[in-house]
């Protein structure tokens, strides 16, 4: 399996359509709209995505953004259902913790869900500890992990 990534430093519409639509299919959820998800992306410090793709067609993503001058935080993510367990989403999380290297970070946060098993086990296989727990606006708990860099 040959892949290609490309990083985008910021916030670009057409790309963030693409992950948009993406993400609604990965996550299993019902579309949500664009302008909800354009905006919360347009509105972040230093946000920086590396996307992967196959044959040109996007496969994986990982995005995220400065939470503190020195501690970033890894928002969204994912791999295509049918491409699990090929390790593409150990290959983005590994580019994107060298790129937070080179940029001064000290660590990276994360939150998932318990349903996410398998990002949780990636998480933790690549030196993420648990902090612990917290219920979100949705009413759902989510885990609080954390790598130093």
């Amino acid at each position: 399996m040959e892949l290609s990534f490309k990083n985008i430093k910021g916030y670009n519409k057409d790309i963030f359509d693409e992950i948009s639509n993406f993400k609604n299919v990965i996550f299993n959820e019902s579309p949500e709209s664009l302008d909800s998800f354009h905006y919360e992306s347009s509105t972040k410090n230093n946000l920086f995505t590396i996307l992967a793709y196959q044959d040109k067609k996007l496969v994986g993503f990982k995005m995220g953004y400065e939470k503190k001058q020195t501690v970033f935080y890894s928002w969204l993510g994912g791999v295509h259902p049918e491409l699990r367990g090929q390790g593409i989403g150990k290959k983005l999380m590994t580019q994107q913790h060298e790129y937070l290297k080179e940029k001064g970070y000290r660590s990276v946060e994360t939150k998932t869900s318990n349903n996410f098993k398998e990002m949780i086990c990636l998480n933790i296989k690549s030196g993420f500890s648990i902090l612990g727990t917290v219920i979100n606006s949705s009413g759902k708990l989510r885990i609080i992990l954390r790598k130093d860099l």
